[in-house]
């Protein structure tokens, strides 16, 4: 197994256990000890979690530099501006925004996957309508919607349902 598949092996086990650990907290079967330090646990998986997210746009991040500081270097050598670095720019927002937008994908469909589960054990309207909101949110998030705004909007509706 390389590493790359060794980080992302890791990066899904700690996605697990931080869902995991977030049934135990909401299972009422804590005492507040418990559930203070489940949640401190919480929070260093989910710091660990970000880090490697942000490493990995990090990756991107070096990789568009060095192409562009290729461009420059070969504009140079020729002596002419090839015009292609706006069109190089543009591709690394595109790939930028699809990274964003299959990170986003992903932690919603695990915040659904939450609800569904609950679906499956205690079935009850809200989390069927959550799942639906969260569903929504997904598709309006793939027409380039303002992901903070999108988030703002799930989590006060998701609020709303208790």
């Amino acid at each position: 197994m390389t590493k790359k598949n060794n980080n992302i092996s890791s990066f899904e086990s700690d996605l697990r256990k931080l869902q995991d650990i977030l049934e135990d907290i909401e299972s009422d079967k804590l005492s507040l000890e418990q559930s203070i330090e489940k949640y401190k646990e919480g929070v260093e998986l989910s710091k660990k979690c970000q880090k490697a997210l942000d490493d990995a746009q990090e990756i991107l991040a070096d990789k568009h530099d060095l192409e562009i500081q290729d461009l420059l270097d070969n504009e140079k050598q020729l002596g002419i501006k090839t015009g292609i670095r706006n069109q190089l720019e543009d591709t690394h927002k595109r790939e930028i925004r699809r990274f964003r937008t299959d990170e986003l994908e992903f932690g919603l469909s695990i915040f659904a996957t939450m609800f569904q589960e609950q679906l499956r054990t205690n079935p009850d309207e809200g989390s069927l309508h959550a799942v639906n909101i969260i569903k929504k949110a997904n598709g309006v998030m793939k027409r380039n919607a303002n992901e903070k705004l999108l988030l703002t909007s799930l989590l006060i509706s998701l609020s709303e349902l208790n």
